[in-house]
């Protein structure tokens, strides 16, 4: 096929360029890992892309080999003509299409949503190309064929080689995705550049564009006759081809119930029609407007573009808005909310069907009504959060017909959004509660606010989520004021505990190497850190005793060193009255006894007289001018939020009156019997206790994905209650916690609040989030049905 010497040279030069092109992506993926891994808020983040990092330095030579023979393999198949599809047919149920559990699909998904980005990043690049390529083949006589045909380095061809190339390296799914994303980015970077380069070879060859024409792709319906008017309305001067005819009986799920992962792949990348599909026709089967004028078809991202479909959501979506129609009027009527809500996609299924024949736009429609069918009948739910809930369906409708990642993604803004209000409002009993009333007023406000939203994109629900986090956080600083004092505690505790231990490990490392009697080794890092600590406490980092302070430390190590002139034995005498007297000062403020203050200067003395002697340590201003290493104190003082080493921190330093003022639970407090409480809570709603509602095993991995207004079962004083996360620590060090208990909030440490987990003191109120119950009920429900066929 390649008759063209100038197509010839085009695709040998880019065979020969495709080894630079992925080490160059691979810099900038490492790059962007690097930053990522330097400003990463969490040690587990930052973990994660050092991990990475580790991963990509040891295989990058396997990458570029593999990459650079996958490119080879799949231009080869497409110069031939034979674009490459699964070697083996997989089948894939309705069930599959959440895309949360299936890791293939889940990566295919990632990687049509690259292709579209190189598509977008590239436009004009990439008709440019489309258009030489076109010339070249018109040059040698050839006929027009498919997109395949017409350019084999379209961006479907490095798509595939990037997944296929990642695919070989030794890391998990996750891992695996992570790394599919940023070699996206980058290489849709990249190739805007790399598609430049390609155009300036072919103009260099005298390759001019063809005419540009816009061709659609995926079930088409038969070419009918249309006027110049029409012509003119749906693409000016451009033409459109149009290939086989759609079906309105040929859906996503067939007959048989399966769709083939090779065609809803060839969907999701704007294919043309599935072969699998093809067959499957109804004889009353119409084909839509927008399909006779060939316009765009079913993918992920590009859909809702079928006139009557978009009609249909319109009327049912100014229905929602007004409350007025069948099903609607649910949402204005007074005490409509004490039952189930309508399931309105399923209400206006057989209309909203009828209204595209394009099988992923079918799909998504069951789909997204099957998830409601679940979140509106789920019992943990309070009826008005699920009529609030239900009034979002036909706009998530909308949202899921443009966007995949409201199924492939759990950290989509919608999911989210609709995740956080469940579990916030978990922990209420009933809508009368004052608390409950309040937000559930604010909730009906906010749904308002996304039903009459002029877009339909993912940023409304970003836009509705962050209010919603605003508006915990403004319940969360209320509550924080009521116990201000406690919170006060707390906070000087943990900063206390966190710089004390810090403090202390960095001057550990320092004196290591000293030869210095071992009482002043503990003394530096164990009173005298303690002194630092309080003296920024009560002063401030920069105040003049702290600053005073810190050199008293760097005159303590000086001070013993062998003085072996006698002009720093005169030196060490004058300056010793005055280090004493700001020795004795700091250790005033930290309270430290009298009769270990006794013992402390006894022994130094005897330190200084052998150094008056030229005896003990050499000379070392190195040790104490590592002292006030300056870099390293502001390090230690400004720890970023989450990265204090929680599991080298000693016991909470905490005075007494402060601990009773917060209530605090410490580890401590919790030497009793800790055995399983022989009750279960009460689950409320009519909701049964799950059965993975037990003792938590890995209660860290718990603790840190809690976010302020989370709830849990808490067996507190011999009774079970709800108890709602108030506030937690910069550190994540100390928790607060709100109930109906004691009329007082609830302190608890870290380890506390661990033993109280792995001894099923408390539980948490949700052992999934709302979407994953969801999800995991259209599975159960389908797989039911497959035995019941069966």
């Amino acid at each position: 096929m390649l008759q063209s010497d100038p197509l010839r040279q085009c695709i040998d030069a880019a065979l020969s360029d495709s080894d630079e092109l992925i080490r160059r992506v691979a810099r900038q993926v490492v790059e962007t890992f690097q930053t990522h891994a330097e400003s990463a808020l969490s040690s587990r983040d930052r973990q994660h892309y050092d991990d990475l990092l580790v991963v990509l330095r040891q295989a990058e030579g396997d990458l570029v080999r593999a990459f650079v023979g996958q490119f080879s393999t799949l231009l080869q198949q497409e110069i031939q003509g034979k674009p490459a599809v699964p070697a083996k047919p997989v089948e894939l149920r309705l069930d599959q299409l959440s895309l949360v559990d299936d890791a293939s699909v889940q990566e295919d998904v990632e990687v049509s949503q690259i292709i579209r980005m190189i598509e977008s990043g590239a436009e004009w690049e990439i008709r440019d190309l489309n258009a030489r390529m076109e010339s070249l083949r018109q040059r040698d006589g050839q006929r027009r064929g498919g997109e395949s045909q017409m350019n084999p380095l379209r961006p479907e061809v490095f798509g595939r080689s990037l997944q296929r190339a990642l695919g070989s390296l030794d890391v998990d799914h996750e891992a695996r995705l992570a790394l599919l994303r940023a070699f996206g980015v980058a290489m849709t970077s990249a190739l805007k550049e790399t598609y430049s380069t390609y155009n300036g070879r072919l103009e260099a060859a005298h390759v001019t564009p063809a005419r540009y024409s816009v061709r659609t792709s995926g079930i088409r319906s038969p070419v009918r006759p249309q006027s110049a008017q029409s012509a003119g309305q749906d693409g000016g001067q451009e033409t459109a081809q149009v290939g086989a005819a759609g079906a309105d009986a040929m859906t996503a799920v067939g007959a048989d119930g399966i769709l083939q992962l090779r065609d809803l792949q060839r969907l999701l990348q704007g294919y043309d029609a599935p072969s699998s599909l093809q067959g499957r026709q109804s004889p009353q089967a119409a084909a839509s407007p927008d399909d006779a004028a060939g316009g765009p078809q079913s993918t992920f991202g590009q859909a809702m573009q079928t006139a009557m479909l978009r009609s249909a959501l319109d009327r049912l979506t100014q229905a929602n808005r007004l409350g007025v129609g069948e099903g609607f009027t649910q949402w204005s009527e007074p005490g409509a909310v004490g039952g189930r809500p309508v399931n309105i996609i399923e209400h206006y299924r057989d209309e909203l069907q009828s209204a595209t024949t394009r099988p992923l736009e079918r799909l998504t429609i069951d789909v997204v009504s099957l998830l409601f069918d679940h979140i509106l009948a789920d019992p943990r739910l309070l009826p008005r959060v699920r009529a609030a809930l239900g009034r979002l369906q036909i706009p998530i409708l909308r949202l899921a017909l443009n966007d995949a990642g409201v199924f492939s993604s759990r950290h989509h803004p919608t999911r989210r959004l609709i995740n956080r209000i469940a579990s916030f409002s978990a922990g209420y009993v009933n809508a009368d509660e004052v608390a409950a009333s309040g937000f559930l007023d604010w909730l009906d406000g906010m749904v308002e606010s996304i039903v009459n939203a002029e877009s339909e994109g993912e940023e409304v629900y970003t836009q509705q989520l962050e209010r919603l986090e605003a508006w915990i956080a403004r319940r969360a600083a209320e509550t924080r004021e009521s116990e201000r004092d406690a919170v006060e505690a707390l906070r000087r505790a943990e900063f206390r505990t966190v710089l004390g231990s810090a403090l202390g490990r960095h001057v550990s490392s320092l004196l290591a190497h000293l030869d210095i009697d071992p009482y002043l080794k503990d003394f530096m890092r164990g009173p005298w850190t303690a002194v630092l600590v309080e003296s920024v406490l009560r002063h401030g980092e920069d105040a003049a005793p702290t600053r005073n302070f810190k050199q008293v430390g760097s005159e303590l190590l000086w001070s013993v060193q062998a003085k072996m002139g006698e002009n720093q034995r005169k030196d060490l005498l004058q300056r010793l009255p005055g280090l004493v007297r700001q020795l004795e000062e700091g250790l005033t403020l930290i309270n430290w006894s009298q009769d270990h203050r006794a013992a402390f200067f006894s022994a130094l003395m005897r330190t200084h007289a052998q150094a008056i002697r030229g005896e003990g340590m050499a000379s070392s201003g190195q040790a104490a001018d590592a002292y006030l290493l300056q870099s390293e104190w502001d390090r230690l003082l400004h720890l970023p939020q989450g990265q204090a080493v929680l599991g080298a921190l000693e016991e909470v330093q905490l005075p007494e009156i402060d601990r009773q003022r917060a209530g605090l639970i410490d580890d401590l407090d919790l030497q009793l019997d800790l055995s399983t409480p022989s009750s279960q809570p009460d689950a409320g709603l009519g909701c049964d206790i799950s059965p993975t509602l037990q003792a938590i095993d890995n209660p860290s991995a718990f603790i840190d994905s809690l976010e302020e207004g989370h709830w849990v079962h808490w067996h507190l004083q011999s009774q079970w209650t709800r108890a709602q996360l108030a506030w937690r620590s910069p550190q994540g060090l100390f928790f607060m916690f709100t109930s109906r208990v004691g009329g007082h909030a609830h302190s608890l440490t870290r380890r506390a609040f661990e033993r109280l987990l792995k001894s099923g003191h408390i539980l948490p109120l949700e052992d999934k989030n709302l979407m994953d119950r969801a999800v995991e009920g259209v599975f159960s429900g389908l797989r039911q049905r497959a035995r019941e066929a069966a």
